[in-house]
């Protein structure tokens, strides 16, 4: 309502009106980091996995609790900056909240001023669970995206009876103005223009991670239970295993350096398991000779999946060693093995991810029409010859073996395990 006042402001804790606290925020790294390692889409990221999540990231961004990134097509990005909250109020009389619209107000100016053309900066807030408020900005933000001005934003939201979160506009609004007011910025537009422009970039995450309401979190173990299979005929399973006790028992203090190794580490390992699979399960079909009947194209359509599935899991475990080499503080060399086919690698990965748009004979993230598109639909070839051609790309299986080895050197590497611990016998 409009004329809502924060009433409980003084005997709330501060837990609950302003930061999401340590519990919730590093449940939703986890959450993230979990996505990272599985392939899985955020929706916040346009649908995409996230290559890369950092922690606490000020004073490289005013929202700074977690930062997802994201790669599309094209060397584009997407760049998720996000601000945990428990319960914001999203009420004028809420200084909590207050300073969160503030510091998501510059935000979005520094991201509309952004000189990366190839990096989409978007912000978003992260509740704990279904609330009035935060799902009212939420249906605000999804209206903005969809009008081409502030006009006739503001004009559709306060349409008589037609949207409950009318009132929440009004509140958001004022704490804008009085933003704007503080910062003092001509360029900044008026308090409809830049409530637009904020909204058109903002997500609510309206997460199930606390007691009572789990669900997000208890599915988690749903997620990893493919990496955590044991199979004897998967030693190299041990690498994630040896990586974790190797940071434990080790000097090491840098905490994306574990993140990422590890996680690279576990990429490498399903799609180790999976190809391999994949490899005996053609191996039995050339046996056959004979591609037709329901029970073999079964088989040929689950070989199909191991593949699309292994070539995600390799990509995601290159470019998480690419961005270790990086970031390294010691000097790691990219194997060449793995610069030589990860390009293929990519395109082809990037082809199964994007596969709606493939059928539509569209490629990169602008979807340009390219009849090349439809190559990765050509299966024939995979079964008999365990070749992939897509676009100028051939991609041999039976290299990708020298791939994956030469993708567990870089791991130990990164790792920093002198040969003959834990780390480096792996």
């Amino acid at each position: 309502m409009p004329g809502e006042t924060d009433e409980r402001r003084t005997a709330a804790s501060p837990y609950s009106t302003g930061g999401g606290g340590t519990r919730l925020e590093h449940r939703l790294g986890t959450v993230l980091l979990v996505r990272l390692l599985t392939a899985e889409p955020v929706l916040e990221l346009g649908e995409r996995a996230p290559d890369r999540v950092a922690f606490q990231q000020s004073p490289a961004t005013r929202v700074d609790d977690l930062v997802a990134t994201a790669s599309a097509a094209g060397g584009a990005s997407i760049r998720l900056e996000i601000a945990v909250r428990r319960s914001p109020k999203f009420i004028r009389s809420n200084k909590k909240t207050n300073d969160l619209v503030a510091a998501l107000v510059r935000a979005d100016l520094d991201a509309e001023r952004d000189s990366e053309p190839l990096v989409e900066r978007r912000l978003a807030v992260a509740v704990s669970g279904r609330q009035t408020h935060s799902q009212e900005i939420a249906e605000l933000a999804i209206v903005a995206r969809g009008q081409s001005t502030a006009e006739e934003f503001v004009e559709l939201i306060r349409t008589p009876r037609k949207f409950a979160s009318r009132s929440r506009l009004d509140h958001l609004l004022d704490m804008v103005a009085a933003t704007l007011a503080e910062i003092a910025d001509d360029d900044a537009g008026t308090p409809e223009h830049r409530c637009w422009t904020l909204l058109r970039r903002l997500w609510i995450m309206q997460v199930d991670l606390e007691t009572g309401h789990e669900d997000d979190w208890t599915r988690l173990v749903r997620d990893l239970k493919p990496y955590r299979q044991v199979d004897p005929d998967r030693p190299e399973g041990r690498l994630a295993t040896a990586l974790r006790v190797w940071f434990g028992i080790g000097t090491h203090d840098l905490a994306e350096t574990r993140m990422l190794t590890t996680a690279a580490a576990y990429r490498l390992d399903a799609a180790q398991h999976l190809l391999r699979r994949a490899e005996r399960m053609r191996d039995s079909l050339r046996a056959e000779g004979d591609f037709s009947g329901a029970q073999v194209v079964a088989r040929v359509d689950e070989l199909i999946h191991l593949v699309q599935e292994g070539i995600v899991a390799l990509a995601r475990c290159i470019a998480l060693i690419e961005r270790g080499v990086e970031t390294s503080t010691f000097a790691v060399p990219f194997p060449s093995e793995i610069e030589s086919h990860k390009d293929a690698i990519k395109d082809v990965r990037d082809a199964y991810e994007h596969i709606d748009e493939r059928a539509f004979g569209r490629i990169g993230i602008r979807g340009v029409p390219d009849e090349r598109a439809l190559m990765i639909f050509e299966h024939d070839r995979l079964v008999r010859s365990g070749v992939i051609e897509y676009l100028d790309h051939r991609l041999v299986l039976s290299e990708l073996p020298k791939v994956l080895e030469a993708c567990r050197t870089a791991i130990r590497a990164l790792a920093g395990g002198p040969a003959g611990d834990s780390a480096g016998q792996a």
